[in-house]
């Protein structure tokens, strides 16, 4: 059985890579409504706040809350003989090798990978959960006979 258990710090960069898409994008779109004379006013230091501040709060709390003993993983991928259960906060998905059919990873620029079920559907999750050698592994291990379709 194989076991990634996303870290608090590769947490934490997820969600910062997440916030800071939603800040340049809110301050691409604004400065571009205003330029065009669509809407005065539009970049504003409430409408930053509206976008940066609840980010924030989590990976402060996650910071200061959520470590050590007492922390709980955000994200957990587990492969076994029988499949894959991916468990995430109060939630987790179970996809069989069987209804099993392969894996993509798309988006930009926040990808996500997605893995396909033969039935339709998938269980998904953003690039940047896991990683860089949580993600080998993972897609090694989905190439090869013990997750191959």
């Amino acid at each position: 059985m194989i076991e990634l258990v996303q870290s608090t710090r590769q947490n934490l960069l997820s969600r910062a890579a997440r916030a800071l898409w939603h800040v340049l994008a809110y301050v691409v779109g604004a400065g571009l409504l205003s330029h065009l004379g669509l809407r005065g006013g539009v970049l504003s230091w409430q409408g930053l706040t509206i976008v940066l501040v609840p980010p924030t709060l989590v990976i402060l709390w996650l910071l200061v809350f959520n470590t050590g003993r007492v922390s709980v993983p955000e994200h957990v991928l587990r492969l076994d003989t029988v499949g894959i259960q991916y468990v995430q906060p109060g939630e987790s998905e179970r996809l069989d090798w069987a209804d099993y059919s392969g894996y993509t990873v798309r988006g930009w620029p926040l990808a996500r990978v997605a893995l396909q079920r033969r039935t339709g559907g998938s269980v998904t999750f953003d690039y940047l959960t896991f990683s860089r050698d949580q993600r080998e592994i993972l897609f090694r291990y989905l190439s090869t006979a013990g997750g191959a379709s």
